[in-house]
């Protein structure tokens, strides 16, 4: 890997408070040229320290990793960053086209081999860049250098993916960020937690760089721009649920909650039943260093109507980790030291009570076949500046086919529980297949949960 620096000047608005940090903007003031007009960067954001790459943030902060496979993907990702920078500071017909097509799927995605292919002058742009930073590119294409090496768990296509979690705010119009999809070193920046490199740079030669995380992105109403592997036909691809319903459960998982039911539902033997998590280790670790490891546990029940179970028609239940508006219904932050350590847990993976009263709320493990196919549980490492990639399926409320699922992850294989490939519903039967018993499987890590009487 060559060491030369593709100069990116310092800089930018840091949206976090650092006792290091640096220059202000109070005292620079910049002036930013947008589509709208001047726009001062003041006016999105408030006084901000700054960073200089090369001084007091290094490139090692975020491409380093103990995995020689992930560096290398993580400098693939820098050099294609490095161009996505270039464009927006120079090439104001290409961004206009990227927020263009961005805009016109639900996942806000543009597969960067296809647009380069449809507007050249990003080839000679990312030529550039690729040839000053691999050594075993000698003088070649980018795209067919991404072919043969942008390849980790699984071999995958890149994409330029708006990052703006509040689209309510977002302004279209003015001049976009770009932001890496690679977490800072947290032994170096203590006073982080989960941040990202982003960078503004115009035509005017201004350059800021900084740094942001899920809750300081939120108040960006600038288009953030940034790079994120997915998979051929990401950008066309709706048909998926995310772990998200905002009005059919209670988010956080916790009360107040409805009253156990009373109805017998015509059956003396009926069981109003829970699953609880009860114990969980994770045996892999996602993180780069010693940055937290973010578990989500995610449980999503589709649409369900039965003729002697009216209480699951027309509801939803989602007590996973909320994408929306980013309340977390049930996520785990663990250290390094954690590893392979067991976690005592009292979540409850399912209840009735996480429904809304609306009629009798029946539900009997034991009798409810056709129901476990619309319940899914999975758990996996969250990563909130990638894409979404598939965790599994679930039956559809028809019940004619199956959804898929999908969360934001780094990689395919970054799951504890359970296999996306094969991961198409909560076994409850053979899991659970009697009260107080414990259902325990080792994958990468250990879970255990139960099935108890309310």
């Amino acid at each position: 890997m060559k060491k030369t620096i593709i100069p990116i000047s310092c800089a930018f608005f840091a949206l976090a408070t650092l006792n290091s940090c640096k220059k202000d903007l109070d005292s620079i003031n910049p002036v930013v040229e947008t589509e709208n007009g001047n726009q001062s960067i003041l006016n999105q954001l408030s006084s901000m320290p700054l960073y200089t790459l090369g001084v007091d943030m290094q490139e090692s902060d975020f491409l380093d990793d103990d995995d020689e496979g992930i560096r290398k993907f993580n400098n693939l990702d820098y050099a294609m960053t490095l161009g996505l920078i270039e464009i927006t500071a120079n090439y104001p017909t290409l961004v206009s086209a990227i927020k263009t097509k961005m805009m016109n799927n639900q996942q806000h995605l543009v597969n960067l081999l296809d647009f380069a292919s449809e507007h050249t002058a990003v080839d000679t742009i990312m030529n550039n860049i690729f040839n000053n930073r691999f050594d075993d590119f000698n003088n070649g294409s980018w795209k067919t250098y991404i072919n043969n090496n942008y390849h980790y768990d699984t071999t995958y296509v890149p994409f330029i993916r708006l990052a703006n979690v509040d689209t309510s705010i977002l302004n279209l119009n003015l001049h976009p960020l770009v932001a890496a999809p690679l977490e800072l070193n947290e032994d170096v920046f203590t006073e982080l937690d989960d941040h990202v490199p982003i960078w503004y740079k115009d035509a005017s030669g201004l350059s800021y760089l900084s740094s942001v995380n899920e809750e300081t992105i939120a108040n960006i109403a600038l288009p953030v721009f940034v790079i994120n592997n997915g998979f051929e036909g990401d950008e066309n691809y709706s048909d998926f649920i995310i772990p998200f319903n905002p009005g059919a459960h209670i988010p956080g998982g916790s009360g107040p909650w409805n009253p156990p039911p009373t109805h017998d539902c015509g059956n003396p033997y009926h069981y109003h039943e829970e699953i609880n998590l009860k114990e969980f280790s994770i045996g892999e670790w996602y993180e780069s260093g010693n940055n937290k490891s973010e578990i989500v546990f995610n449980v999503q029940n589709t649409k369900y109507y039965h003729s002697g179970q009216y209480a699951w028609d027309g509801y939803t239940l989602d007590d996973g980790n909320d994408e929306v508006s980013y309340r977390r219904a049930h996520m785990v932050k663990l250290s390094k030291s954690n590893l392979n350590v067991v976690q005592n847990s009292n979540y409850i993976f399912f209840s009735p009570k996480r429904f809304k009263q609306y009629m009798y709320q029946c539900f009997d493990i034991p009798s409810s076949r056709s129901f476990i196919e619309h319940f899914h549980i999975s758990v996996y490492e969250r990563d909130w500046i990638n894409s979404m990639k598939p965790l599994g399926e679930v039956r559809n409320a028809s019940g004619t086919g199956m959804s898929e699922i999908r969360s934001n992850r780094r990689f395919q294989n970054e799951w504890y529980y359970f296999n996306p490939a094969t991961n198409k519903s909560y076994d409850f039967l053979n899991r659970h297949p009697w009260g107080n018993y414990d259902f325990t499987v080792v994958n990468k890590g250990m879970f255990k949960s139960t099935r108890v009487a309310l």
